[in-house]
């Protein structure tokens, strides 16, 4: 099996992860399988192989299994982590997107939410927030959603930069229509809020405004999600509401300046990742 496909070529290894993939998707109860046969060392490695397509087979495969929680701790245990980190930073606008919504599923575990962190994933999740692709910024908006779960890791991705990024997408009429994206970012500003200071922090950036633009607009598919996270933790009345509506526009200008600034001085964070670290 899979020790006989690391020595494959890359185009077929590449064709190996995408099958995977594809079995994973289509049948849950294959992906239990796929582990035991020895799928994870083999998809791992691949996340490492400078051929151009095998590395974002090799993650989105590993997003797919990740859908399954009794298999987190075994891709975990593989190796995953600093090598979807690695591809994070320096992967193909489809594999970064691939990373990001591995290490999403992966972040629903306290544990590896930790790991995650420490191997330096933060402040390239915010670059991809920031200048990723649509379906890119979706998934870093997903792992964000689970960072933001617990307080220590709200801290840490307030100061990783993700409020000028994750204001801005929320701020664009571009992201009414994914409703995962806007569900996750209202989740992120809730938890945010619970801590009276990362909320001010927030309003700082025009959270009310945001919300209020998204919760008032007829386009936007999670208006109800945006209209919740404004009137339970920013604009309890509405004329608060219609108040931060009014800001909102003047607040865009320097977001955008805050956004520019904030990426430049995290990028420089987002040094080689050493496997194992």
């Amino acid at each position: 099996g899979f020790s006989r496909g690391m020595g494959a070529d890359g185009d077929d290894q590449a064709t190996a992860a995408q099958a995977l993939a594809q079995q994973a998707r289509a049948d849950v109860n294959l992906r239990a399988p796929i582990v035991v046969v020895g799928a994870l060392p083999f998809l791992v490695a691949l996340l490492q192989s400078a051929h151009s397509v095998a590395p974002e087979n090799a993650a989105n495969a590993l997003a797919v299994l990740a859908k399954d929680e009794n298999i987190w701790q075994p891709i975990a245990d593989a190796g995953a982590v600093p090598a979807l980190v690695a591809l994070l930073r320096v992967g193909t606008t489809t594999g970064r997107s691939h990373a990001a919504n591995a290490m999403a599923w992966l972040s629903d575990a306290p544990t590896l939410r930790k790991k995650v962190v420490d191997v330096g994933a933060l402040p390239l999740l915010v670059a991809l927030l920031r200048s990723g692709s649509e379906v890119g910024k979706l998934n870093a908006a997903c792992a964000m959603a689970m960072f933001s779960r617990d307080a220590i890791t709200c801290t840490l991705i307030m100061d990783a930069g993700v409020l000028p990024p994750l204001i801005a997408l929320l701020s664009s009429s571009d992201a009414y229509c994914y409703v995962d994206t806007g569900k996750s970012i209202c989740t992120i500003l809730q938890n945010l809020a619970a801590d009276v200071r990362l909320r001010e922090l927030a309003q700082r950036y025009g959270a009310a405004g945001a919300l209020a633009a998204a919760a008032h607009s007829s386009d936007c598919v999670w208006a109800d999600d945006a209209s919740a996270a404004l009137r339970t933790h920013f604009c309890p009345s509405q004329d608060d509401a219609e108040r931060a509506l009014r800001s909102m526009h003047l607040k865009i200008g320097a977001l955008r300046v805050a956004s520019d600034k904030c990426f430049e001085s995290f990028a420089s964070l987002a040094g080689p990742v050493a496997a194992g670290h």
